[in-house]
């Protein structure tokens, strides 16, 4: 006796299954939706982003690299990028009188600044560990490194981008991403939500300055009494001989 054939599901329409990591997707919402339709012609790839996401990202770069020569990690700078990129285009379009950026110039702002970051945190990991083994390294080849790493990681994201962004983007949830989206559509929709996203970024800045002069002022008493007490000790060897 023959079974009847099954008949199989088309992949890009079969639901996705609830697992430990993520939720039940049906059809319809399995299909990407992108803020900016395709058909929608914006502003997008103009000289002053950038040159303000290069600024950016030779400042994060740099900070980078003094934290991961220093300490050994390093913090992602896309969501800091973002806020200033908003906040820097605001000003901008106050003073000059000119247009607002638009939600995809930021993104190019971002971009650049992020990228900076990231690059420099691949060098600050890998040409140490070089140099460790023995290579002699000279800035040339370093630059040479940097760059090709960074277009290796361009052309590698464009075959890339639709299988793990346009097809998973409800499966991946991919975070860092997700709340740096939010805050470009924040700064780009106004209202309650950009001012919560500048309110969040002011009181995180002014918390981390005054933990800082907490821990230095700590510092700089330890320091202080440490020398005290050395300097004491020699006027008492002192006074005994």
């Amino acid at each position: 006796m023959q079974l009847p054939a099954l008949e199989k599901a088309p992949g890009s329409k079969a639901p996705h299954a609830a697992t430990a990591d993520r939720v039940s997707i049906t059809a319809e919402e399995a299909e990407h939706q992108p803020f900016v339709p395709a058909d929608r012609d914006i502003p997008e790839l103009t000289p002053v982003p950038l040159a303000v996401g290069a600024l950016l990202g030779i400042v994060f770069g740099a900070s980078s690299m003094y934290l991961v020569l220093k300490v050994g990690l390093t913090v992602s700078a896309s969501i800091p990028v973002a806020v200033l990129s908003i906040t820097i285009f605001r000003g901008f379009s106050r003073i000059f009188r000119t247009r607002r950026a638009t939600i995809l110039e930021n993104n190019i702002t971002q971009t650049a600044g992020s990228a900076g970051e990231s690059i420099a945190f691949g060098v600050g990991v890998t040409m140490p560990a070089l140099l460790i083994l023995g290579y002699n390294l000279e800035i040339s080849q370093v630059i040479l490194v940097s760059v090709l790493g960074g277009l290796l990681g361009i052309l590698m994201m464009i075959p890339l981008r639709r299988a793990l962004i346009v097809k998973e983007a409800k499966t991946l949830v991919y975070p860092e991403g997700t709340a740096c989206a939010e805050v470009l559509i924040s700064g780009e929709t106004g209202g309650t939500t950009a001012k919560t996203v500048f309110a969040g970024s002011a009181s995180g800045g002014s918390s981390l300055s005054g933990t800082r002069r907490s821990v230095c002022s700590r510092t700089s008493r330890r320091s202080c009494s440490g020398r005290a007490t050395r300097e004491g000790t020699s006027r008492w060897k002192s006074a005994r001989s």
